[in-house]
């Protein structure tokens, strides 16, 4: 078969697949990360101009199903990621390039889809975020956990009152959480998925060699230093973002220590994942868990933990 030729039709299973798996995802929100695959495959095996032009005909024809608006934000983004994961595996980028790109890509998405909403659509800057749906359900849920902790953890309590009448502070560092999220579990779907189709994508490491830089916690902690010293409007809402950030992947790496742990001392699967839900959900084992992956970062406290076999 001509090669033109092949990458038409190609393009057209590409195109119905993109569109049939919006559609699901409309209803079912998780079949989101799968959207990313068929332009990816695409793109790999034909190039960006006819990937580019099939997004653009499945954005076109599920817009006739639903809305324009719904179109456009549900193949868009992932419709976008996958073009560039296709064209980088094509060119043999290396997984930290692959992995850099897409997050800086979904994030831009995330920031222009927030404005377009707010420009084009008068919605509120919290509503877009999901600000007001988050502080209701922790006043719904305030009641269970008070039931839970009882009268131990009220100072816990008030402190995590302020923080979600704060929240708005921290929108930068929800938005880096969310797009370092989706990068990570789209990136596990898509090298599970290639392998099947025996494309070459780089492997994530394993989990027992995963660990937070020192090199990131440093710069988080100088530019805090830094800015701590320097007056300008804003100082206070980059501080607190920069200490969440710095929080959030010292909290990362200590349940990624947790897990490995459980996973080497408790052999059932379902005791250990009971446990590690208990270790997140416990503000002590937190406290636990923050002290230990912070250590873990500069030292090697997994490695004088869990011996080496062999």
């Amino acid at each position: 078969m001509n090669k033109k030729l092949q990458g038409l039709v190609e393009g057209s299973l590409i195109t119905a697949i993109n569109v049939v798996l919006a559609w699901l995802s409309y209803w079912f929100f998780p079949i989101t990360y799968f959207i990313p695959l068929p332009s990816l495959i695409l793109t790999y095996r034909n190039g960006l101009r006819i990937s580019f032009l099939s997004l653009i005909i499945s954005i076109i024809i599920l817009s006739l199903v639903l809305s324009p608006f719904s179109a456009v934000f549900l193949i868009l983004p992932s419709g976008l990621l996958g073009l560039y994961l296709g064209y980088g595996l094509s060119k043999r980028f290396n997984l930290k390039l692959l992995l850099a790109g897409s997050f800086i890509l979904l994030l831009a998405l995330q920031l222009l889809g927030i404005y377009l909403s707010m420009v084009l659509f008068k919605m509120p800057f919290e509503k877009i975020i999901g600000i007001d749906a988050m502080r209701e359900g922790w006043k719904k849920s305030l009641e269970i956990f008070k039931n839970y902790l009882g009268n131990t953890q009220n100072e816990y309590i008030e402190m995590q009152n302020k923080f979600m009448e704060n929240l708005h502070l921290f929108v930068p560092s929800f938005l880096i959480m969310s797009a370092l999220f989706q990068v990570f579990l789209n990136y596990v779907i898509i090298e599970k998925v290639l392998k099947r189709f025996r494309i070459e994508a780089p492997s994530l490491p394993k989990l027992e060699n995963l660990r937070v830089p020192k090199k990131l916690v440093f710069i988080i902690f100088i530019l805090y230093i830094l800015f701590a010293f320097i007056n300008i409007p804003l100082r206070d809402v980059i501080l607190s973002n920069l200490s969440l950030c710095l929080q959030f992947f010292i909290l990362i790496n200590g349940y990624i220590l947790a897990w490995i742990l459980l996973r080497y001392f408790i052999k059932n699967i379902v005791l250990r994942i009971l446990l590690f839900i208990i270790f997140v959900l416990n503000p002590i084992f937190g406290s636990i868990i923050f002290i230990t992956g912070f250590i873990d970062i500069f030292f090697p406290l997994r490695e004088k933990i869990i011996p080496k076999e062999g």
